[in-house]
């Protein structure tokens, strides 16, 4: 309602802020991928998370990988070695029997001495940022409703 009487009204702001999450090759120094960007305000908390990167084992990663954002850009970084070879498994050749009888089944002998591909997991990222966006939605939903009963 609309009255005679002077309103005070006070606005708070909060600074938009970033924190930049990068993969590097340690000897290098070049990137294994783009840089992911955290989007929030200051204040929010933030978790990032180490990659997994084919020819590459995880090394080491700054201390900030998880925390609250500042003022600043927080810049993260995560780093990697490249792998000197990769382990290769040879099946060794089928024994021939020492008795004369012959065997029911001939043996298979055209797979020998290949590598042996073991499966790759899958990329995490997508899934970890759909439910990193659901928390922050839930989180001002939360707010907001929190913020109207308090001024009723």
């Amino acid at each position: 309602t609309m009255s005679k009487e002077e309103i005070e009204v006070r606005y708070y702001y909060i600074k938009k802020t970033k924190v930049i999450v990068e993969y590097i090759d340690k000897k290098t120094g070049n990137k294994l991928t783009e840089d992911v960007v955290i989007n929030g305000h200051e204040g929010d908390n933030y978790m990032s998370e180490n990659k997994n990167f084919e020819g590459y084992d995880f090394v080491e990663k700054t201390d900030n990988a998880n925390g609250k954002m500042t003022r600043e850009d927080i810049v993260v970084k995560y780093y990697y070695d490249k792998k000197t070879e990769d382990l290769v498994v040879k099946v060794p050749e089928n024994p021939q029997p020492e008795n004369t009888e012959k065997p029911s089944k001939p043996a298979d002998n055209n797979n020998n001495n290949k590598p042996i591909n073991t499966p790759s997991t899958g990329d995490m990222l997508p899934v970890i940022a759909v439910s990193i966006i659901g928390i922050i939605i839930l989180a001002n939903v939360v707010q907001i409703i929190l913020n109207k009963k308090k001024n009723n």
